[in-house]
């Protein structure tokens, strides 16, 4: 069986919604209300000796008309002579990671999805792409993680938002025009397999729950966007527990044990003492587990902007 058309057509996007892990995660909730902090920005700095080390939160799906970005956005950009992201953006069209995507996001030639799902589960699935004018058979060898992550990256595509205009795409395109250095924390590689590894039960749940969110994801998407650009990192910190609340191991998986991982790469550009912006998403900026309060932990002082 040929990789399926839906496939080949979206793997571009699709790898650059792996930044959107957690903004996807978070969408999952019933409700919640958003207090709009005011003059604040989801930006934290930290002296750095001759220089300062800035930690700016992402929204990584956005739409044209949330541009321009506040005025504190730009000039974090603007006094940074080096900028960090989350992944190596520079690869999202090598062929080998496209490979890699595929091979982890499909069945072998001779499974499906139908065989490893519940048949309420793909009834469910077949019930919604065949609303959406799809077919089943077009995600026929998709997994149920990949299934999950085409179906809200295609919503959120006819809501307007798209990657492609996310703050770190924005940005990586004008440091690269500006030829900013430009690092990242970890490899695409290491990215897609954080949710490429999930066990079959969580993949599951979590696609059920991407089928039923579906349905209000315009003001979800929405909100947290809202919620991002006024500075309320504890509104946002609620929306995403609320999100999460579950799945408490695709939390840990993507949020928890990524920061724990990027801490010690964060405190070596501290002591590098440049001027540096390390952009990542929101959500690993706010709350218990975030990169912010783990470097408070190890005793720097952080200022929020």
């Amino acid at each position: 069986m040929p990789v399926p058309r839906l496939a080949s057509k979206t793997r571009h996007s699709i790898f650059i919604i792996f930044l959107s892990a957690l903004f996807l995660g978070a969408l999952h909730l019933t409700g919640s209300a958003v207090v709009f902090a005011q003059d604040r920005h989801l930006l934290w700095s930290v002296d750095a000796g001759e220089g300062r080390v800035t930690l700016m939160g992402s929204i990584h799906t956005l739409r044209p008309e949330d541009y321009p970005l506040p005025s504190a956005y730009e000039r974090a950009y603007n006094d940074a002579t080096v900028i960090v992201f989350e992944t190596d953006i520079s690869r999202m069209n090598d062929q080998a990671i496209q490979e890699r995507l595929l091979s982890l996001g499909l069945y072998p030639e001779g499974e499906t999805l139908r065989d490893h799902l519940g048949s309420d589960a793909y009834d469910a699935l077949a019930t919604v792409l065949r609303d959406r004018g799809l077919s089943p058979e077009q995600f026929a060898r998709f997994k149920p993680w990949f299934c999950a992550f085409s179906l809200t990256l295609l919503e959120l595509q006819r809501l307007g938002f798209s990657p492609l205009h996310g703050l770190d795409m924005h940005f990586f395109t004008r440091a690269g025009q500006d030829g900013k250095e430009m690092f990242h924390l970890e490899s695409a590689e290491t990215q897609i397999e954080h949710v490429a590894s999930l066990g079959h039960s969580e993949q599951e749940s979590f696609l059920l729950q991407s089928l039923q969110d579906l349905e209000v994801l315009a003001s979800k998407a929405a909100g947290m966007t809202e919620a991002w650009r006024n500075g309320d990192a504890g509104g946002l910190d609620d929306i995403i527990q609320m999100g999460f609340k579950g799945f408490p191991e695709i939390y840990d998986r993507l949020i928890t044990r990524r920061n724990r991982d990027w801490l010690p790469r964060v405190e070596d550009l501290i002591k590098g003492g440049r001027n540096v912006l390390v952009i990542v998403g929101a959500g690993h900026l706010v709350g218990d587990d975030s990169l912010v309060r783990m470097l408070e932990d190890r005793g720097y002082r952080l200022e929020q902007e």
